[in-house]
């Protein structure tokens, strides 16, 4: 439904007739010339009716009918009984209320669309993160199952104190197997160990005793 307030109308073919008081007016009694060829509905443009520019490119004076700011062109608005005679003269108006209502739909269609397009970003940008945070973490978990863990300084003392007992039993383990080697050389069924016998006596006598 086409919106409809009251608005303070200065028509400017009300002024060039000497009105130049605003008058209170609904935007469904007030009019607006279709500035543009697109705005002409095509049904009408098939019964004759043009746009205002080319009314002007007819007939400058009617550029009076235009508000122009910088780049920006837009048409008047006019009352009520200058817009049917606008449209006598086959130039094509539309209710203010409604042109309202259009301008507003896209306003909001526009709003829509770059609301989806920020977002649409947001979501390119926390999936480009995502995935350079995935990736980073899976490097790290390739790296973690690759490598060696490494050792504590507990591990690594109780290792080499290890090692050291070790080594030592080695070494004790080798001096005696020298000390029985040498020993129990035998030659001719007997020791090498050279016979005393001085010992020998003693041990008699002990074993008398």
């Amino acid at each position: 439904m086409a919106e409809i307030r009251m608005i303070r109308l200065v028509c400017p073919l009300c002024v060039k007739e000497g009105k130049t008081e605003p008058v209170e007016t609904s935007t469904d009694s007030a009019w607006l010339p279709a500035l543009l060829e697109k705005y002409v509905p095509e049904i009408k443009r098939k019964e004759g009716f043009i746009s205002l520019n080319e009314a002007i490119a007819k007939a400058p004076q009617f550029e009076a009918l235009v508000d122009t700011s910088g780049r920006r062109r837009e048409a008047k608005v006019l009352c009520f009984d200058h817009s049917n005679g606008m449209r006598a003269a086959k130039i094509w108006t539309t209710k203010y209320s409604a042109v309202l209502e259009m301008r507003a739909r896209a306003a909001a269609n526009l709003a829509a669309k770059r609301a989806e397009e920020q977002a649409e970003r947001e979501r390119n940008a926390f999936d480009s993160i995502g995935s350079i945070l995935s990736g980073k973490q899976a490097a790290a978990v390739s790296e973690s199952q690759g490598a060696e863990p490494e050792e504590d300084d507990a591990s690594a003392e109780a290792r080499t104190e290890q090692e050291v007992v070790q080594r030592k039993l080695a070494a004790d383990a080798e001096a005696r197997g020298k000390a029985d080697g040498d020993g129990k050389k035998v030659k001719g069924g007997r020791s090498r160990q050279p016979y005393n016998r001085a010992s020998s006596r003693r041990e008699a006598a002990a074993a008398r005793d």
